[in-house]
């Protein structure tokens, strides 16, 4: 997906002020419901600098006019002499090409809003500039891929995925003067692919930009910087050319800081692309390549098993290496983010024009996933040979859907109650004013009086209606949440300095306000210091009917907070509840609880034990786990992802040739070897001892999860969701791209069909992904708290008042734990080596299969 919105001219002129769009989303890209960026320029012909308050009018689910804006200095002079700036609204989850928005050029006066100064109205430039809702976005700084369009294949004539439950698009070609100044701006991507350091110089990407990059890593975004085969446009080992920000995250910064010598990633050149195939492709493709695997390559090494060379600092992991134990790809976390170096210039010709790197082998490692990635060629021979899955039965679900998250919070029961009572005080005083009265008097003879007792009447029930309105309501602000709480420990090994990386809590909260006044409230994020560029906006609920109120309503939303400046919402208020979401950073307060940590008397440790029925060693992890949440913490899920990884996959082998199909019982295996665990209750300060099964079994937890879900929260639900089935739901949000994949192909043209597959999109909810976790050893403890305050400290005005109210907080608790590096190059043997299929042309039941002899395997 490639489209640049750039609208040249003016756009707008009134009087002496012109107003220019030079882009619409980062990337040129719109996402329904997304928070989004907006480049504007401001132009003015007046003789002397003028202050102006420039807004983007964006619409929300109740039909209040959100005026998202910043202030700013605009010196006169000609086109040449612009203004150039951000503003970033929320959009609507039903944002169409034909959608309007206006955009306004007000003077200020003494900080406040003046005449307006100039106007004009902006669409969505080109339906193909709206991505759909259901798909995951990577953007590409620079024009080089990586072969990334290969994550997914989409099915005909817009159908589902072929493999994967959702598709997967790239926005190229973005330079480093298109980056937003804020982490909002990134937040419709999942990842940032640097690919190209020539046409997206690092040494560009400063000040606000550095920052927002470096924010939106730190809430959980991934950003993974390809490095050129020849040259050093990272400096990395050179302090001072890259930003500060930036250079801090990279590799060689702690060697370098520490005048160590340079921490530069050894060149080597000329090797045979053989040398580094079997991590960039299916085993089996290199027959399909056959001279070219003698093309040389050339490769940055982080550290050489063999020779002792060592680069790796910063807090970078290895995490792929060739089979001689050199490592050219490496990764680090910081906040819930992370940063991935590879040291394969991945734009060499003979890896461009051989569809290299392949998404399954290489890039599932790297971003967390597990689903195959075929080609249109290789699923075409698949359909060929009658070994594609028809799916008789295909049904979709949506996750993150509006209705599961609010009627989680709704409180239009609380709100309703006054209208209620208002409802009956009316019907009361219309039979004591109307009928009653009248009837009343008539029995005295005294009819004539009625339209005086109607007046009476009136103004006695008046005063009942205001005392009722003044007196009876409670008058605090209430808010009922449902909020996701992120918490990445620092083990006891990871000496990281947390002057430069404090440890902090991250955050998405669906929250329902309820007013029963009628004045506007602002609402703030009392947030760390400094203030983490929090988000506080209203939230609309994607695929939910909602109806907006007549009257429609106004508020302002500054899209420049300074430094010192809390995130905060105005609400208008109808004496209702009102919908927001809110993305935190920070430190939670003693006052709201603690967390998850270890036993510091017994630590989180794997050891090797002797199974005494098998005499064979085998791993487990060991350590006792507290808590000092505020609540018994219910419905605990206990996950450990083991560091020994699944074989990389490969082809189906018939005899000395290949089929263009991956081995039907390895597709879609999941990366490492996990196991799972669950507590139905942990109360607080009770020590958790972990204890797992022996055998691995959170791939099949996987497989329950989708199929509970295909069971009990589908498409075409309306209404009420259960609490089970949103916990589900947050479940396969949480774990998403390691969901089991739909099956797309089988072990042989005669086996039946599997009668219904399932896909599972997201209209909401991506930023709660943790699949990433899953291609390194890591514990994960997940649960749920009944009847908590909030943890993201919201603040009524500049005050220090908390608002009244409780909800349900999903904790999320990881633990890295360390690498086992003899676990580098793959160590477990694939299901398939011991089954039939693996025979030439056999099915499940080791017959010979006609129909795949035909189909071989070719490079792309």
């Amino acid at each position: 997906l490639v489209v640049l919105v750039v609208v040249p001219g003016a756009m707008a002129q009134t009087g002496e002020i012109t107003i220019n769009l030079d882009q619409l989303g980062v990337g040129g890209v719109l996402r329904p419901g997304d928070m989004t960026g907006m480049r504007l320029s401001v132009e003015s012909r007046r003789p002397d600098a003028v202050n102006v308050w420039v807004q983007w009018e964006v619409r929300n689910a109740d039909g209040d006019i959100g005026e998202y804006g910043r202030t700013l200095t605009i010196n006169p002079g000609s086109s040449t002499n612009s203004t150039r700036f951000w503003l970033y609204a929320p959009l609507s989850p039903n944002l169409r090409g034909d959608t309007t928005w206006t955009v306004g050029v007000y003077e200020m006066v003494d900080g406040v809003r003046g005449q307006r100064l100039a106007e004009t109205l902006l669409s969505p430039p080109n339906p193909g500039s709206i991505a759909p809702a259901d798909i995951s976005l990577i953007a590409v700084l620079g024009t080089s891929r990586g072969n990334l369009d290969g994550l997914s294949l989409r099915g005909q004539q817009g159908a589902m995925p072929i493999a994967s439950h959702e598709e997967t698009r790239t926005a190229a070609g973005i330079g480093v003067a298109e980056a937003p100044d804020y982490w909002w701006g990134w937040s419709t991507y999942e990842a940032i692919y640097w690919g190209d350091a020539v046409a997206a110089p690092p040494t560009g990407l400063v000040d606000d930009r550095a920052t927002a990059l470096v924010d939106w890593i730190a809430r959980g975004g991934h950003l993974i910087i390809n490095l050129p085969a020849s040259g050093n446009p990272w400096a990395l080992g050179v302090p001072g050319p890259i930003t500060r920000e930036l250079e801090r995250l990279l590799p060689g910064y702690e060697r370098t800081k520490s005048g160590i010598r340079p921490a530069i990633p050894e060149t080597r050149e000329a090797i045979p692309l053989s040398r580094v195939l079997p991590q960039l492709a299916k085993s089996g493709y290199e027959s399909a390549l056959g001279d070219l695997v003698r093309q040389p390559v050339t490769m940055r090494v982080f550290r050489d098993s063999t020779t002792g060379f060592d680069v790796i600092d910063n807090h970078y992991q290895p995490l792929i290496a060739t089979d001689a134990g050199e490592v050219f790809v490496i990764q680090r976390t910081y906040g819930r983010g992370q940063i991935t170096v590879i040291g394969l210039d991945l734009s060499q010709p003979v890896l461009a024009s051989n569809g290299l790197p392949q998404g399954d082998a290489f890039w599932n490692r790297i971003l967390g996933r597990r689903a195959d990635t075929p080609t249109r060629s290789e699923y075409d021979a698949i359909e060929a040979a009658r070994m594609h899955v028809r799916g008789f039965n295909v049904t979709e679900y949506a996750l993150g859907r509006g209705d599961a998250v609010v009627s989680a919070i709704n409180q239009s029961q609380q709100a309703g109650v006054g209208l209620l009572l208002a409802l009956v005080l009316f019907i009361v005083y219309w039979l004591v004013a109307g009928p009653g009265a009248y009837f009343a008097l008539k029995s005295y003879k005294q009819s004539k009086h009625s339209w005086l007792a109607f007046a009476l009447a009136s103004i006695v029930f008046t005063g009942i209606a205001w005392a009722a309105v003044t007196v009876i309501p409670n008058r605090h602000l209430n808010i009922k949440h449902l909020t996701i709480l992120d918490h990445i420990a620092q083990p006891s090994w990871d000496q990281r300095d947390t002057l430069e990386e404090p440890q902090m809590q991250t955050a998405t909260s669906y929250i329902s306000i309820y007013n029963p006044t009628y004045n506007d409230t602002v609402l703030t994020i009392n947030s760390a210091d400094p203030p983490q560029h929090d988000l506080l906006i209203p939230y609309s609920p994607p695929r939910s009917i909602t109806q907006e109120f007549p009257n429609a309503a106004r508020f302002r939303v500054d899209c420049a907070p300074g430094q010192d400046t809390p995130a905060e919402l105005e609400l208008p208020s109808r004496s209702t509840s009102t919908l927001v979401k809110a993305r935190w950073r920070g430190n939670l307060t003693s006052e709201w609880g603690g967390l998850i940590s270890e036993d510091p008397t017994d630590p989180v440790r794997t050891e090797e034990v002797i199974d005494p029925n098998t005499l064979q060693s085998r791993r487990v992890l060991r350590g006792t786990l507290l808590h000092d949440l505020p609540r018994d913490l219910e419905d605990v899920s206990i996950i450990w992802i083991d560091d020994r990884r699944q074989r990389t996959p490969g082809y189906l082998r018939e005899g000395s040739t290949y089929a263009p199909w991956r081995k039907a019982i390895d597709s879609g295996a999941m990366l490492n070897v996990g196991h799972d665990t669950t507590e139905s209750k942990w109360a607080p300060k009770t020590p958790l001892t972990l204890e797992f099964p022996d055998r691995s079994t959170l791939e099949q937890t996987l497989k329950n999860l989708s199929l509970q879900s295909a069971n009990q929260y589908g498409l075409n639900m309306t209404g009420t969701v259960s609490e089970s089935a949103r916990r589900t739901m947050l479940a396969m949000l949480s774990f998403y791209h390691q969901l089991e994949p739909p099956s797309y192909h089988k072990t042989s043209a005669t086996e039946s069909d599997s009668g219904r597959e399932s896909w599972f999109y997201r209209v909401d909810g991506r930023e709660l992904d943790l699949s990433v976790w899953f291609n390194r050893p890591c514990l994960i403890v997940i649960g749920y708290l009944r009847n908590t305050e909030i943890p993201i400290p919201l603040r009524i005005g500049d005050s220090d008042e908390v608002p009244d109210g409780t909800g349900v907080t999903m904790v999320r608790w990881i633990l890295p734990l360390k690498l086992d590096e003899g676990t580098m190059p793959s160590s477990l043997p694939s299901a398939s080596d011991a089954s039939p299929e693996s025979s030439a042309g056999g099915d499940a039941g080791g017959r010979v299969n006609p129909m795949i002899s035909t189909a071989t395997l070719t490079a792309e």
